[in-house]
């Protein structure tokens, strides 16, 4: 994996660290990891050139073990989607979901959490990982009261309680169903398509398929939705759709806590109420 990395910076070779990446996918649960390369491309206005990133970080196993669990029902999750069994990959490669303590990070920015590798090819016949960046979500959830300025007094505690376990549950599902979704309409260079032309209907227009290379290929819009609208109860999946307004958007959140929804929907409203002042 080292030796790809090292010829894909030193001869300038985009094939010498997708070759590396397959190592790194392969590499399931390592106590140490580790990832570096040309990333992420959010700050290109392009949306093409990738910003270098690299990270050192240990596996915090407790934490993953919960991840574990939730990947072995990420099948199950999947069909529950708001799209055909033929939007999604022929087989759904189970990824290596993990918390990691960052010792290192560098670039412009740290995440809370990463699906990668982001090749294409590779993340729909080889697989990815996701990785939940630990000490960043505890940091950003430290008690700082002062910062949170469009709270009431009374009310910060209780923000401060909850925001860490629900952005857990957020971003549990962003990186592997939002992320992991979907499969990516393409015709190779032998004019093979990896999607049946006849049968597969844009479930929006009721009609063929008539441009690919873009369906769900923009994760974004995927992860967006997964993300917000997914309950669980039981054994049982719920995807959820609500209004675009401001008592639905609080609805969508007091609902995924039943025995406390009554109050944190009053809360959540006379904050609503204060934030609206700003």
């Amino acid at each position: 994996m080292l030796a790809q990395y090292i010829e894909s910076f030193t001869q300038d070779s985009t094939e010498a660290h997708k070759r590396g990446s397959r190592f790194w996918i392969q590499d399931k649960g390592p106590i140490v990891e580790s990832y570096i390369g040309f990333i992420q491309s959010y700050r290109d206005s392009f949306g093409s050139r990738g910003e270098v990133e690299g990270l050192v970080a240990v596996v915090n196993k407790a934490m993953s073990a919960k991840f574990e669990r939730l990947v072995a029902r990420a099948e199950q999750l999947l069909k529950e989607l708001p799209w055909t069994p033929a939007f999604e990959k022929d087989k759904f490669l189970t990824p290596d979901f993990t918390s990691l303590d960052v010792l290192t990070f560098a670039g412009s920015g740290i995440p809370a959490g990463i699906n990668i590798s982001n090749y294409s090819d590779l993340r729909q016949k080889e697989g990815f990982k996701n990785v939940s960046l630990g000490k960043v979500l505890a940091v950003a959830c430290a008690r700082q009261w002062e910062k949170l300025t469009v709270l009431e007094e009374n009310n910060k505690d209780l923000y401060i309680l909850w925001k860490g376990p629900s952005f857990d549950v957020q971003l549990d599902l962003h990186e592997l169903l939002g992320y992991g979704s979907g499969k990516l309409f393409v015709q190779d260079e032998k004019g093979a398509f990896s999607f049946d032309q006849e049968t597969v209907i844009n479930p929006e227009m009721g009609e063929q398929i008539q441009s690919w290379d873009m369906v769900l290929l923009r994760k974004e819009s995927r992860k967006l939705i997964v993300q917000p609208n997914i309950r669980l109860e039981g054994s049982d999946v719920q995807l959820l759709e609500y209004e675009a307004s401001a008592a639905d958007l609080i609805r969508s959140f007091s609902e995924r806590f039943p025995e406390d929804g009554l109050e944190l929907e009053d809360i959540l409203t006379q904050l609503a109420t204060v934030d609206a002042r700003f």
